[in-house]
């Protein structure tokens, strides 16, 4: 019966139908479907080990983000809000040690979630591709993605959250001038890696745009949760 929310992978589908299989055919029908699902078998180690290859580029690309981050935009926003963490801290520090807590719970059950995921439809046969995703998500860990955070905070910290940003509302304004700057030179450099490593984008580009309220809050919330101390990843 289909089902939208449960399914087999590849390695699973195969082990299913042997399992099935071997209970209702007999000894000569067993052998030829053990060779059809070997070819199979085969034929999909070989289509995830040819995909892994594209992967490279990706790796390259998104090391390059990492960096750009680890050297260039996290010192310089540290830098740019120092007098704001000591009015954030003074008032709300348990609010706040609280919310980077829970980001911390976030990131480990998202990294958990890749691991088990990549394994569980690539076994050992795209490594690269499991570089990618673990730099993605070390770009998560750098810079915090409210927006990802909110989908999975359950109801405490989603009250802990909903406080600061209403309390700290004023914080993108004093910090508009930076957040500007760095997001008209974030979107040429992501433009002239993506040339550099992706090449150009060919056919129509999907971008998804923040409504002003969800730029506040997470022009808040970056403020708030990125920690010179870096998170555990």
């Amino acid at each position: 019966m289909p089902s939208e929310k449960y399914f087999f992978s590849e390695w699973e589908e195969f082990d299913f139908m042997l399992d099935n299989f071997q209970k209702i055919l007999d000894e000569r029908q067993l052998k030829k479907f053990a060779t059809w699902q070997k070819q199979n078998i085969e034929m999909h180690k070989q289509h995830l080990i040819d995909n892994d290859i594209e992967q490279e580029k990706y790796v390259a690309y998104y090391m390059e983000i990492v960096k750009f981050h680890e050297q260039k935009l996290i010192p310089e926003f540290l830098k740019e809000k120092r007098s704001i963490d000591v009015a954030v801290n003074l008032h709300d520090k348990p609010k706040v040690d609280f919310l980077k807590q829970e980001y911390q719970k976030y990131l480990n059950n998202q990294k958990l979630d890749i691991l088990i995921s990549h394994y569980r439809h690539n076994r050992l046969f795209a490594p690269k591709r499991l570089e990618a995703l673990l730099l993605m998500h070390q770009l998560e860990c750098l810079t915090p993605r409210y927006s990802s955070f909110k989908l999975h905070m359950d109801e405490p910290t989603q009250i802990v959250a909903e406080f600061l940003i209403r309390k700290f509302h004023y914080l993108p304004k004093q910090l508009e001038g930076f957040f500007k700057s760095k997001q008209e030179e974030y979107s040429s450099y992501i433009e002239n890696i993506k040339s550099k490593y992706l090449g150009e984008s060919k056919g129509f580009t999907v971008t998804v745009t923040e409504t002003d309220e969800q730029q506040k809050e997470n022009q808040i919330m970056q403020i708030i949760l990125i920690d010179k101390a870096k998170y555990s990843c």
